[in-house]
């Protein structure tokens, strides 16, 4: 069901605010929605006293999960894909491929279809990365795609996760898992500069804040400090968040730009996502049945990021 909540453009013009001024919603408002557990669909629109012609929409997710959730932390770019710039190429060859396949649908629906069929075969993906997570995901596990890309990339991350496609290990075809995806908040050029592992360690946090305190109160199973479950990232900006949100290195793995795939805590060297596959419950037995927690970040102090070297690969090969 829709529910309408008024936001007001600020005093300078240049943003738009909840009533009290505040860009993010209290309570009292997120109560008024008609929220479900799972994925919800906001839409945002700016109008010209109400003319449609005028109206711009802008759509997001708002992902409502329960206190005994347990969360395992997606980046995309290096992660999913093969490298970081790849990676927002493929983002850009998809978007346009899709353009151009709308465009051709009503007069050539042959060619539109061979369009996006090229573009969604394009090996841009680690192998094995999408029956690996959405294996994971059907452990009972919420997955939380945390990514630096820009907000402008955030409606081409969805779809270009919904677009990955992959062959199982039982020869069906495995597909990313629905989940949560946090861009930063600013445009292009402003996200290029920042300094990633402040905004994932800061993202994280707050996430780890809200089952703190459902915690604290005795409504949550999930002790204090222990919502994150596992990690999957490609960079010591990744590897530093993790940790300062308390993930336990045994349950970080880091993927190199050739697919392999190392857990952080033992060293142990998977050959692909693929060859992780079948170790997955050994890690990742189920929400319920899961046992590892950290110490809440703010009791400890952050280990240094493991750096890989150029010899990375010489270890176990499950």
């Amino acid at each position: 069901h829709a529910t309408d909540l008024m936001m007001l453009q600020n005093a300078q013009g240049l943003h738009f605010e909840f009533p009290g001024g505040s860009l993010i919603p209290d309570n009292g408002l997120l109560g008024a929605l008609s929220l479900s557990f799972g994925l919800n669909t906001l839409e945002f629109r700016i109008g010209n006293d109400g003319s449609p012609l005028e109206e711009v929409i802008a759509t997001a997710a708002l992902w409502m999960w329960t206190t005994s959730d347990r969360i395992v932390v997606v980046d995309i770019d290096g992660t999913v894909t093969k490298s970081d710039v790849r990676g927002l190429l493929a983002n850009h060859v998809q978007g346009t491929a899709s353009f151009l396949s709308n465009a051709l649908a009503a007069s050539n629906p042959w060619t539109s279809e061979a369009i996006l069929n090229t573009a969604r075969s394009a090996d841009y993906n680690h192998e094995g990365v999408a029956d690996a997570i959405s294996y994971i995901a059907s452990k009972g596990y919420r997955i939380l795609y945390l990514t630096a890309r820009p907000i402008s990339m955030a409606a081409g991350s969805r779809t270009y996760l919904a677009t990955v496609s992959q062959g199982s290990e039982k020869g069906l075809e495995s597909k990313m898992p629905e989940g949560a995806l946090i861009t930063q908040p600013h445009g292009t050029m402003k996200a290029l500069t920042a300094k990633h592992d402040e905004f994932k360690i800061s993202v994280l946090a707050q996430i780890q804040s809200l089952f703190d305190a459902e915690a604290l109160a005795g409504r949550s199973h999930t002790p204090k400090g222990c919502v994150f479950a596992g990690g999957f990232g490609n960079s010591d900006t990744d590897i530093l968040a993790y940790d300062y949100a308390g993930i336990p290195r045994t349950h970080i793995f880091v993927a190199d730009r050739s697919s392999r795939v190392k857990n952080l805590e033992t060293g142990t060297d998977f050959q692909s996502y693929t060859g992780l596959r079948p170790h997955l419950d050994k890690y990742f037995p189920g929400r319920d049945q899961h046992p590892y927690c950290a110490a809440p970040a703010q009791s400890r102090e952050a280990k240094k990021p493991m750096r890989r070297s150029s010899s990375e690969g010489d270890g176990e090969q499950p």
